[in-house]
């Protein structure tokens, strides 16, 4: 919900009693996350400058910083994340990246390697950062990219 309020949330067309227990739940399921976000919206609108976890310096719209602060914060550190586990492939998978989306990367590798590749690419792109284990999940393998998400 970006901190959308429970009145945010109607207003978006989500029933009232939905977005009361939606905010009720993340309060008492996630009390330490709401509080960082309470700490990360007021820095960024007091300073107007964010420092992630990998020393990445960004710039926030004070105006905006209730929902532009966690936000920065969380997509700038997966971003992050997922550039640390890029330069750790090898050379030899390196031709075979085709696009980065997202959190997700794209690679197009022969059919008769592609276990032996997913092995090198999931060991490549886990490791720990600051105490923190940094763990990656792959889809299985398709023809296409649609195919790779395609449910029998």
């Amino acid at each position: 919900t970006y901190g959308m309020s429970v009145n945010g949330q109607v207003k978006n067309g989500v029933d009232r009693d939905k977005a009361i227990r939606f905010d009720q739940g993340m309060t008492e399921r996630f009390p330490r996350l709401v509080e960082w976000k309470e700490e990360v919206r007021a820095l960024g609108e007091a300073t107007g400058i964010l420092v992630n976890a990998f020393g990445r310096r960004m710039r926030v719209n004070p105006e905006r910083s209730y929902t532009q602060s966690p936000a920065l914060m969380g997509q700038g550190g997966t971003r992050d994340i997922l550039a640390e586990g890029l330069l750790r492939l090898p050379k030899e998978v390196l031709p075979m990246l085709r696009v980065v989306v997202h959190d997700e990367i794209v690679l197009s590798v022969p059919k008769d390697s592609v276990e032996d590749v997913a092995r090198v690419v999931l060991e490549a792109m886990t490791f720990e950062h600051k105490g923190v284990p940094i763990t990656w999940g792959q889809s299985r393998a398709g023809s296409n990219w649609e195919k790779c998400y395609t449910k029998d």
